[in-house]
């Protein structure tokens, strides 16, 4: 006698559900929808870890100032830089003190571009899972967070064939 399985299927070769196939248009969205969102929390995460350093809080704070006032006096601004509010500030009529840094005062060298490090923040399973259920809302296609996790490691192994291809060999 032949023992039946706990699941969908039937004790026959090939019984059970069948697999839908997915084209690869679909595979090459959903797998860019999972890099797109997990790389998107990656970023977002790296942004609010610097916003919260003190010294770019400082920065906001003088840029919200100068901003909302229509600050143009450099003056002025070395004095938000130093900490003073625009309701306790000196008066700025004589000569700059020395410590004066003018508006290059938040960056000695002038502008810089600031790399942030960024990390993965949420776990495959989350992106999977949210990657599903936005793909349930829209309407689009019904899978599973499996069949999704399954899909974007299809699409994965299509970027590095695709990549592997495109490289000139010398």
């Amino acid at each position: 006698m032949i023992k039946k399985k706990k699941g969908r299927g039937g004790a026959r070769k090939n019984a059970g559900r069948k697999r839908v196939p997915i084209s690869l248009h679909d595979i090459i969205v959903i797998g860019s929808m999972c890099e797109r969102v997990q790389t998107e929390d990656a970023k977002r995460a790296a942004r609010a870890e610097y916003e919260k350093r003190p010294r770019t809080a400082q920065i906001r704070r003088v840029q919200k100032e100068v901003r909302k006032h229509r600050i143009t006096d450099p003056r002025m601004i070395d004095a938000l830089w130093e900490g003073a509010t625009l309701s306790s500030r000196p008066d700025h009529s004589g000569q700059p003190p020395q410590e004066a840094r003018g508006v290059r005062g938040i960056n000695k060298m002038g502008a810089r571009v600031v790399r942030l490090k960024i990390r993965r923040v949420t776990t495959r399973e989350e992106v999977c899972n949210r990657v599903s259920d936005g793909l349930l809302r829209s309407g689009r296609l019904r899978m599973t967070p499996r069949r999704v996790r399954e899909v974007w490691h299809q699409y994965r192994a299509f970027l590095a064939i695709s990549q592997a291809e495109s490289v000139p060999s010398e």
